[in-house]
């Protein structure tokens, strides 16, 4: 009897409800898993192209960094140490560009000292960061006073002491004496090192005559930057008021010209650049040559003007004709109104920069004076280090 209660429809129907019930809950929880099966490599897929697209932007960050300091010879002062680029929008992502100087984080104060490239990249939660280490090429460096020293000069000041009043003399056994505060150890990207800086109010440096300066024949070398190339401005002065024994010499600039002075004993002898030539706040090389060839004015590694005049600081043309300069040297100023034998009654000071001042007891060729232009105006081409590229793990 109870068997037979056992075996009803209804038990029957209501076993078979739950056995479809529970294939159903199952076929469910199977699909389920496979459509999170489905997501999760969706999602996979997605992270590994956020991952690929996150490290092409950060490479991309790299290129362009690499490209700016390829095309633009002033990138060390036009842009700062670190971020140069920030969230940069690219396809779906972003990156951040950073370049820094790993030696002391100033990108100003060496054009010799490596740089780090970093590149951020971003694309939805992906990020991605690539670097390169830039060193200068060595082919690019030409350091100015190397050059200088190789060529002999009979004195040569710098000028470029960190204190003091002494303008040394590498030379010879001349040296100067910095006069009423010019400013020393004033860092300047050009030549990646201090240079002296002239106040154009009443600064200069007074050098003593020496019997040494008496040449026939000879080539006075600078590097001139000034902060206005209008007025009247005495860059290299050994001369005085008048005449007197003649050989005065004064090389100077004038209304955006460079101009040279030089006297015999009877007349002045003045040749000068083309208008425009000398321009504020850009670096000079001026190279006056003296002697039997003549005067010559040589501006950035080119002639710009000349003279038949053969005379120089000592030059003895006859018994009764003796041109002797026994005048004391200033830069910075002009002594064309000094009086005999002083700098008393010095004229037209300089503003700006003066540096690297050399006098040659022979005049230069045009071979060696482009020689010395090319070595203060090195190419500063920077190169990947190999093996440098690389992804940063953080």
């Amino acid at each position: 009897m109870s068997m037979n209660r056992l075996d009803s429809p209804s038990r029957r129907a209501g076993s078979a409800y739950v056995l479809v019930l529970a294939t159903s809950m199952i076929v469910t929880v199977i699909g389920i898993s496979a459509l999170t099966a489905v997501r999760l490599r969706l999602r996979a897929a997605e992270l590994d192209r956020s991952v690929s697209a996150a490290e092409l932007h950060a490479r991309s960050a790299v290129e362009m960094g690499l490209f700016w300091i390829g095309n633009d010879a002033d990138w060390r002062t036009n842009h700062p140490n670190g971020v140069w680029e920030t969230n940069r929008t690219v396809g779906r992502g972003t990156y951040t560009l950073q370049v820094t100087d790993p030696t002391d984080s100033d990108l100003t104060n060496s054009w010799v000292d490596p740089v780090v490239v970093r590149g951020t990249g971003y694309d939805g939660r992906a990020r991605a960061i690539y670097e390169v280490t830039l060193d200068p090429d060595p082919a690019g460096a030409r350091p100015i006073r190397a050059a200088t020293l190789a060529l002999s000069p009979s004195n040569y000041w710098p000028l470029q002491e960190a204190a003091g009043t002494a303008a040394t003399d590498l030379a010879g056994d001349v040296s100067g004496v910095y006069t009423n505060g010019v400013t020393l150890n004033s860092y300047d990207s050009h030549f990646a090192e201090a240079t002296a800086r002239f106040d154009g109010g009443n600064d200069y440096v007074a050098i003593p005559h020496r019997n040494a300066f008496l040449m026939s024949a000879g080539s006075v070398s600078l590097w001139f930057k000034p902060n206005s190339a209008s007025g009247t401005q005495g860059l290299f002065s050994k001369d005085a008021y008048g005449i007197v024994t003649g050989g005065h010499m004064t090389i100077y600039i004038e209304s955006g010209r460079l101009k040279v002075r030089l006297q015999s004993l009877l007349s002045s002898y003045t040749i000068t650049s083309a208008s425009g030539s000398v321009t504020a706040g850009d670096w000079h090389h001026a190279v006056f040559n003296f002697g039997s060839d003549g005067m010559k004015l040589y501006l950035n590694g080119e002639q710009v003007s000349s003279s038949s005049y053969t005379g120089g600081l000592y030059t003895v043309f006859s018994f009764f004709n003796i041109v002797k300069n026994e005048e004391p040297i200033a830069l910075g100023v002009s002594t064309i109104s000094s009086l005999t034998g002083s700098l008393s009654g010095w004229s037209n000071p300089f503003g700006g920069r003066l540096a690297h001042v050399a006098m040659f007891n022979y005049a230069l060729s045009s071979d060696q004076i482009k020689t010395l232009y090319d070595a203060g105006n090195p190419t500063r081409t920077m190169r990947p280090r190999p093996g440098s590229l690389k992804k940063v793990v953080e």
